[in-house]
């Protein structure tokens, strides 16, 4: 059981990481469980999350100010650098 939990248990910088790529690009089922697993035992990086799609929300309506809204474009290469970082 040791081993499991161990394989399955992650930092809170890591925690951080996951969270901003879940929001941006999604995760893969193992590194969800991961990310659940740790946000379960760990209330600040749940609290990360929920102030991250929060954040996230705000910039995305229509009351955003301009210097924070980014156009189609230039969000697609940042999601594709993302990506490309990934592998």
């Amino acid at each position: 059981m040791n081993i499991l939990l161990k394989t399955l248990m992650i930092s809170c910088k890591e925690s951080t990481l996951l969270t901003e790529r879940k929001l941006s690009t999604g995760l893969g089922w193992y590194t969800r469980i991961k990310l659940s697993l740790h946000q379960r035992l760990c209330a600040y990086c749940k609290y990360y999350e929920d102030q991250s799609v929060l954040i996230d929300k705000a910039l995305q309506s229509d009351h955003a100010p301009v210097i924070y809204k980014i156009d189609a474009e230039t969000k697609q290469k940042i999601h594709q650098r993302i990506k490309s970082e990934q592998k």
